[in-house]
Order: C-alpha cells, then structure tokens, then sequence
C-alpha cells in the first residue's frame, strides 16, 4: 500500500461515521441517520490533518530504541493526542469548551476516534 495513514483516516472516517452518533450524537433532536450525515460531512477534514499528523508524530516517539512495549507506547500517544484535541477544538470552533472541564464533546470524541484510529491503523499495517 503506498500510502497507509490516508487508508487509515479514509476507512476510519467512515467507521467514525456510524460509530460517533451512537455515542455523541452532534443534535439530539435529530434521527440517527441525520447525525451520520453530519459526522461524515465534518469528521474527515479533522481525520485526515490532525489524525495523520499525530499518529505520525505517536509511531514516530514510540520508535525510540529505548521502549519495549512500542505498541502499547504508540497506544498511549494515540490517547493522549486524542485527549488533547480539545486544545484545536476549543480554539477553533468553541472556546466555552474549556469551561466544561475534562469530560466534555472534544475530549470523549477525540479519545473515542484516536482509540478506534490506532486499531485501524495496526489492521492496515498487518494487512500490508
């Protein structure tokens, strides 16, 4: 496969599409369906710039010769990017969201599609 992090965030922009909704859905008021919709219109852009650029930066720290357990060190960057995505999306989109504390939209989503990322990823890399 010639590029296998833009695999990655295409399939897991679409895993997240049907996942997300179940767990967070963006309007409550809305039908599954129309939740869909909006994570599959608004999740690929975050998936493809911020997705690839920290999983690239987590296989990249968790290669360091030191670590013996590098999945598992991968695993945890993954985690902790993903709990960290508050930081562009508050922002970027909504600033009250600092005031929410750490259990809030950004954090659980973020964590949640760096979690579901990571084992996409390793998928791909086996398949390769």
């Amino acid at each position: 496969m010639k590029f296998p992090k833009v695999t990655v965030a295409f399939i897991t922009s679409g895993v997240l599409a049907f996942l997300l909704p179940i767990i967070l859905p963006v309007f409550p008021e809305f039908t599954y369906f129309q939740n869909v919709f909006m994570y599959a219109l608004y999740a690929p852009p975050l998936i493809f710039t911020y997705g690839i650029l920290t999983s690239s930066l987590s296989d990249y720290l968790s290669r360091k010769p030191n670590y013996q357990h590098k999945r598992l060190v991968s695993f945890m960057f993954h985690v902790l990017f993903g709990i960290a995505f508050i930081l562009p999306y508050g922002i970027i989109f909504d600033p009250s969201i600092f005031t929410e504390g750490i259990m809030n939209f950004a954090t659980i989503s973020g964590t949640f599609s760096a979690v579901v990322y990571f084992v996409i990823n390793k998928i791909v890399s086996k398949i390769n």
